[in-house]
């Protein structure tokens, strides 16, 4: 703030007292542009924040299309295996002597199931991960908006 003593010497007090209002309102208009700069700061870290969760969500999201469409693959392989498997039944009775090849065949069916539901298992906890760090970055987004807003 200033004082009378900061504007001497002028040719009245109240020359004075016009000079130190003038400066006074000058130190309010800076200060309210400052106020006014530091909110748009704040609204504009926030937009960020908004759209780096946008961008998490929208992630997440596609893992979990990714996530479908693997089951979707491993439903078909289970149900061809399933038509394969009554296939060999019928030549297993026809043909007696195509056993071990019939086996090895099956076997081979068995372990793509089993890769197959290794992966599923997989992208199920990636998932879970994920939704994890979905769920810590919106606490995070929260704590920055309330310390942004302090």
């Amino acid at each position: 703030m200033f004082t009378l003593g900061d504007i001497w010497p002028f040719e009245s007090q109240q020359d004075s007292i016009e000079i130190f209002e003038l400066r006074k309102q000058q130190l309010q208009k800076q200060q309210e542009l400052q106020l006014q700069q530091n909110q748009q700061t704040l609204i504009e870290k926030d937009h960020q924040l908004e759209q780096k969760l946008k961008e998490k969500d929208q992630q997440h999201q596609q893992l979990l299309k990714e996530k479908d469409q693997i089951l979707q693959q491993l439903q078909q392989l289970q149900q061809l295996h399933q038509k394969q498997s009554e296939q060999h039944q019928q030549t297993l009775k026809e043909k007696n002597q195509q056993l071990q090849q019939l086996q090895q065949k099956k076997s081979e069916q068995y372990q793509t199931i089993l890769k197959y539901q290794k992966l599923d298992q997989q992208n199920k906890n990636e998932i879970l991960i994920l939704q994890k760090k979905k769920k810590h970055l919106a606490k995070t987004l929260d704590q920055e908006r309330q310390r942004c807003y302090r």
